[in-house]
């Protein structure tokens, strides 16, 4: 991986003095720079993006949050973890705490190389921290997709777990396709039939309320209802039952069609499989 020499990164001394550019300027130009680190990062040009991370020290400047992000991502998608480790390593050391999103980036790093011992101790680690933070929907379907490429049912089940309890987090499709394919590919069928069992109950709970909502005399929202979502009121939220804003059940949504389909066993041949569809291919073996 590319070598940071200067700033904290490399211990390459404190470099030049403070900057005179005023501090408008100064976020100016550091946000340029982060943008040619975005740019060589999307293109793998690891040397680039450190060599624009760098600059921002030589110029006297101040790396943001969000600079040191951008140069994590980069190392991610070149394939070089230990280069990420480090400028999360730096970015723990700096004013700049690291996010959920940073986390996740860093966490997708572990699970595209399947280093799934290392991505569990992530999660820990967030936990843990001050503030600590709990793994978000985004975290948990990115955790599983490791666990996929690994075949990794035990990560898998002790990641459900976690999002049933400390990290209250309501598995999506995703997830639960993700689990049911390993549940399939372990050959724990007993336990696939009880998961999709208890998908299709979840369902069929949540029609009975959509169509109590949309009935004649529909119930009204909880007195305790918090704000309503407006991306739901537009048609489409994409953060589902893990949305913090109130969904009106009467509203119809632009995916809807495909919920339906899933329900019936399909959405289509060019579509994702669904659990069910995991579930019957697995016990016809």
């Amino acid at each position: 991986g590319a070598a940071l020499g200067l700033g904290p990164l490399g211990g390459g001394g404190a470099g030049p003095g403070p900057s005179t550019l005023s501090r408008e300027q100064q976020l100016q130009r550091v946000r340029q720079l982060t943008g040619d680190i975005s740019e060589h990062g999307r293109l793998k040009q690891l040397d680039r993006a450190v060599g624009a991370f760098e600059q921002i020290f030589a110029e006297g400047l101040h790396p943001t949050g969000y600079a040191y992000s951008t140069l994590l991502n980069a190392h991610v998608l070149a394939g070089d973890l230990a280069g990420g480790a480090r400028v999360f390593e730096a970015m723990m050391a700096s004013k700049c705490r690291p996010n959920l999103v940073v986390y996740t980036t860093m966490l997708k790093g572990f699970c595209a190389a399947g280093d799934m011992t290392a991505a569990v101790h992530l999660l820990r680690r967030m936990a843990h921290g001050s503030p600590p933070l709990m793994a978000d929907i985004r975290a948990l379907n990115t955790f599983l997709r490791g666990c996929v490429r690994c075949g990794d049912a035990v990560a898998a089940r002790w990641a459900f777990e976690m999002a049933g309890s400390a990290w209250r987090v309501v598995p999506d499709g995703v997830a639960h396709v993700a689990l049911a394919r390993l549940l399939s590919q372990s050959l724990a069928l007993k336990e696939l039939r009880a998961h999709v069992e208890a998908r299709r109950e979840e369902r069929e709970e949540r029609l009975k309320a959509v169509a109590a909502a949309r009935s004649a005399s529909p119930p009204p929202p909880p007195a305790d209802a918090p704000l309503a979502c407006s991306f739901w009121a537009a048609g489409r939220c994409e953060r589902g039952a893990n949305c913090r804003f109130y969904h009106d059940l009467s509203v119809v949504q632009l995916d809807e069609a495909a919920e339906e389909a899933e329900g019936a066993g399909g959405a289509g041949c060019d579509a994702p499989m669904t659990a069910h569809e995991v579930a019957t291919e697995a016990m016809s073996r």
